[in-house]
């Protein structure tokens, strides 16, 4: 087989646009899906309105999203992949704080994470565990929430502050990976919602809440504990 150079680099230059063109489409309908979303909620958006919005066919919509599940796990994933990036830089560069100080932040900000995109992952939790609006019928193959890649980068965060704070003696030895699981189900945005929807709790009384059970309820005797400190 004789290989041409000007035709196989036309081909691998086209094939590289089209590439740029699918990433393209891919940010502008996520972008156009978070507004819709945030605006009507997701169980009210369909996937018409999407690709109006978005200034592409349906055509080309359903080629990349098989229905309006896929496209809300491909949010969910974005959305949590930069916070999770900003959340490493954080503990990064305050690596010579306290392991307690460390994981105030952490929870401070997770927590204000959930509350600030309730009205996409209040949505997109319960139909993810519940298999209705936004998977379309479909099964759940991805598993439960807890399964996804952001939730146990997000889990693996916290054990490795909790390690940090149990070999530091700023905190009693303890099950690490199962405290980091209870932490993460007090910040469950349903959970949230509840909170403050019916029981009337401000985000910052829930935040002293967490602060109290899992910054000073296991802080070791005799230890600093740097959560206080900080509110003295």
């Amino acid at each position: 087989m004789v290989h041409d150079p000007i035709v196989e680099d036309g081909i691998a230059s086209g094939a590289r646009r089209e590439r740029r063109d699918a990433a393209a489409h891919r940010q502008r309908i996520l972008a156009v899906a978070r507004d819709l979303f945030a605006h009507a909620g997701v169980a009210a958006v369909t996937m018409h309105q999407i690709a109006r919005a978005a200034g592409i066919g349906q055509g080309t919509l359903y080629r990349r999203y098989a229905n309006k599940g896929d496209l809300c796990r491909d949010l969910m994933h974005e959305h949590h992949e930069r916070f999770i990036i900003e959340l490493r830089a954080y503990v990064a560069e305050a690596y010579s704080a306290p392991a307690l100080t460390k994981l105030t932040e952490v929870i401070e900000r997770m927590l204000h994470f959930v509350n600030d995109s309730m009205a996409l992952l209040e949505t997109v939790v319960t139909t993810a565990i519940l298999d209705m609006d936004c998977n379309e019928g479909s099964a759940l193959t991805d598993g439960p929430p807890m399964r996804h890649e952001w939730f146990q980068a997000q889990q693996n965060l916290l054990e490795g502050l909790l390690r940090e704070a149990v070999a530091d003696g700023e905190i009693a030895p303890l099950d690490v990976a199962y405290t980091a699981d209870l932490l993460l189900s007090a910040m469950n945005p349903l959970s949230l919602h509840y909170q403050q929807a019916e029981r009337g709790y401000s985000l910052e009384r829930i935040a002293a809440g967490l602060r109290h059970i899992f910054i000073t309820g296991v802080h070791g005797p005799g230890a600093t504990n740097p959560a206080t400190a900080q509110q003295g």
